[in-house]
């Protein structure tokens, strides 16, 4: 083998892409979207149902000083029992996922609800392996990737009726 300088730059590029690879991976991008958007949409109007005033932040949104930020992760365990962030294949894929919600006193400093495991070959990627932080409490509820819109709305019901539960065993807990 040629020495790296004289080797050609086509012999140290990554093989392309194949065209169905990176359609279905726009495709699971897509699923993955449709998830967070139909579990936040859901969340927000069950509270709103239970006659709380309730909104939804988006990245750069500017973070209220009172109140509670309920955040989620849709995580699943691989076979080393490994949490992992989801990875949404397909729109068909009926795997299991993990529901993971974090209830945060925006009055107090955030805390992550997790970070990306410092391992080998692992980075900020759909499916990399993750830490779950020891000090955000979090319930966790089971899910379908491909779960019907019903499945959201009855989660959602359940976040809203624990949070409620918990805000009225503790009402000192948030600030209002």
């Amino acid at each position: 083998m040629p020495p790296a300088s004289e080797r050609s730059a086509s012999t140290a590029t990554p093989p392309p892409t194949l065209p169905g690879a990176a359609k279905q991976a726009e495709e699971a991008r897509k699923q993955a979207g449709h998830l967070v958007e139909q579990m936040g949409t859901n969340v927000v109007l069950a509270f709103q149902k239970a006659g709380y005033s309730a909104v939804r932040l988006h990245s750069g949104d500017a973070r209220p000083d009172h109140g509670v930020l309920i955040r989620g992760l849709f995580a699943e365990v691989d076979k080393e029992n490994h949490w992992r962030r989801a990875v949404i294949r397909t729109a068909s894929d009926s795997g299991k996922i993990q529901v993971l919600v974090s209830v945060v006193n925006l009055s107090k400093p955030d805390q992550t609800l997790y970070e990306i495991a410092n391992v080998p070959g692992n980075g900020n990627k759909p499916g990399a392996v993750i830490t779950l932080s020891p000090y955000v409490p979090l319930a966790k509820f089971d899910f379908d990737k491909d779960a019907p819109e019903e499945a959201f709305q009855k989660t959602a019901a359940r976040i809203v009726k624990d949070l409620i539960a918990l805000l009225n065993a503790n009402p000192g807990a948030v600030s209002r």
